[in-house]
């Protein structure tokens, strides 16, 4: 009988949660943009360290595309930089800062995702728009 909830389980579970490839931040923004756009928060919420347990969005977001315009590996420089800002949570060495441009309703909008290697998976660990209109 336990084999057969097993069977169920496995079969009934959204095909996504396979899916899920965390390996490099680059594969988890795309998580996160795809979540984003279908309205998925159960999947944005596993796209964050701390998994986030709760997220404002009304409705699926039409992202249009996005494009990573720069890349950063945090050197000493940069968690220096970061953390004498007094952001939280605080930047470590080999933190990676993709600053990325997305279009929505036709308007472009950059956004900077700082991830961390969690454990062998790549979370977002703080997030902020920018350059705005």
């Amino acid at each position: 009988m336990r084999a057969f909830y097993i069977i169920i389980a496995v079969f009934l579970l959204p095909i996504n949660i396979y899916a899920q490839d965390f390996s490099i931040p680059e594969t988890t923004l795309e998580i996160y943009i795809n979540a984003l756009k279908q309205g998925d928060k159960n999947t944005i919420y596993n796209c964050f360290h701390p998994v986030l347990n709760e997220f404002q969005l009304p409705k699926p977001i039409p992202i249009e595309a996005y494009e990573i315009q720069k890349k950063i590996i945090y050197s000493q420089k940069e968690v220096s930089d970061w953390n004498t800002q007094g952001i939280l949570p605080p930047a470590k060495l080999g933190d990676i800062d993709l600053q990325v441009e997305q279009k929505s309703y036709g308007k472009k909008w950059m956004y900077s995702y700082l991830f961390r290697n969690i454990n062998g998976k790549w979370k977002i660990i703080s997030h902020a728009a920018w350059d705005q209109p």
